[in-house]
């Protein structure tokens, strides 16, 4: 009776520490594929890992002589062979990453600061509909637009329009201190607005004006 439950507790840990051996990859690898953020990670840890799983997996082979069940190798061979596979892929991205930040002159850290900068203005640039280098010359051309649209209409109604960006919640938003000029006023808005913000103003202001008119 204790062999038995003797042999039951080591299956118990066996196949537990086969998991453990898979899932304790998985949470770097996940950081790794959303972020592809390495900086953290040792590069000797994912060399040697890899080399750590295939001597697991031959072990595993060499145990078919020795009348082990095959369960148990196969158990074995297939939770080493997965970890290798993950601890390679977060190993490249590594290399990658460290052989791009070399290539710039870059230490690592400043390299991903700098990569996920750019990915935050590629990600605002994709919500404003600008995708390509020709979206941002077009968006660039209408954005000068709107503004001598807007510098007209407050030459020739600087109350209106210094009312409306008043009223207006992005400019309340980033607004740190009371700004008394109307033009610098009008100036800080354009600064902070996109183009869908400028082209609500100048149709809010139009409108005041229509009713005036009324």
């Amino acid at each position: 009776m204790s062999h038995a439950i003797g042999v039951i507790t080591l299956q118990i840990f066996m196949w537990l520490a086969v998991l453990l051996t898979v899932l304790l990859l998985i949470p770097a690898v996940w950081q790794v594929s959303k972020t592809r953020n390495t900086t953290s990670l040792s590069k000797w840890m994912y060399i040697f890992y890899p080399i750590c799983s295939i001597s697991w997996i031959a072990y595993a082979i060499l145990m078919i002589f020795e009348n082990v069940p095959i369960y148990e190798i196969i158990g074995i061979a297939v939770s080493e062979g997965i970890s290798m596979v993950l601890a390679l892929y977060i190993l490249i991205v590594k290399l990658l990453n460290l052989r791009t930040a070399k290539s710039l002159h870059l230490t690592e850290g400043e390299w991903y600061r700098q990569y996920t900068h750019k990915k935050e203005i590629k990600k605002h640039l994709k919500s404003l509909g600008v995708h390509s280098l020709k979206d941002i010359a077009k968006y660039n051309e209408q954005q000068d637009h709107l503004h001598k649209v807007l510098d007209l209409l407050f030459e020739a109604y600087p109350d209106v329009v210094d009312n409306r960006i008043l009223k207006f919640k992005i400019f309340r938003k980033t607004l740190k201190r009371h700004i008394t000029n109307n033009a610098k006023r009008l100036e800080h808005f354009k600064n902070i607005a996109s183009n869908a913000d400028l082209a609500s103003i100048i149709r809010l202001v139009y409108l005041d004006i229509w009713e005036k008119k009324l």
